[in-house]
């Protein structure tokens, strides 16, 4: 699968700007854009197993890799301007593409809307729960000093997610947990 686009980026945008020494005096400049931003891209290869106990309940297994290019970024730059004879300095986060990333995955999903093997009224309850784990591949990016840092993960990504929901039915009623 191909998918092109910008992924949503937090109001991260913002300048910071302080007077050097010991007097603050905050500013409020406008946030930076960055109109030179490339989409994100990425290609996607996922396989998958499941398995049909009933049919109302499953068990499933995928695996998948994904490859992105211009992966995107909130990198934040550090400037000294003197406006008026008074030094500021200037902090400012912007968008900006940090190169290519690869993540690996595998996720784990069962659904059994109902217990039928328990003895009343445990049989009316049921369950799902699904797993993923990710195992990312993070852009490098060019620090001032020409230094390169492997960034500790994609933005705004966990390493694992999991859930776990308590199903109950029983006539015209329904819950979960």
């Amino acid at each position: 699968r191909e998918h092109r686009g910008h992924p949503p980026v937090p109001a991260r945008r913002s300048c910071d700007l302080t007077t050097t020494g010991s007097a603050r005096r905050p500013i409020s400049p406008r946030p930076r854009a960055n109109p030179g931003l490339a989409p994100r891209e990425s290609t996607s290869l996922d396989l998958s197993l499941e398995w049909y106990r009933t049919h109302d309940s499953l068990v499933s297994l995928g695996v998948f890799h994904k490859s992105i290019r211009n992966e995107i970024a909130s990198l934040t730059t550090t400037q000294t301007s003197t406006i008026g004879g008074t030094a500021y300095t200037i902090n400012a986060s912007q968008a900006q593409n940090v190169g290519d990333a690869k993540v690996n995955g595998i996720e784990l999903g069962m659904i059994q809307p109902r217990f039928t093997s328990l003895p009343a009224p445990f049989n009316q309850f049921g369950a799902t729960f699904n797993l993923m784990l990710l195992a990312m591949n993070p852009s490098t990016i060019t620090m001032s000093d020409g230094s390169q840092r492997q960034m500790p993960s994609l933005m705004e990504s966990p390493k694992s997610v999991a859930n776990l929901s308590l199903l109950w039915g029983g006539g015209p009623f329904s819950a979960q947990l």
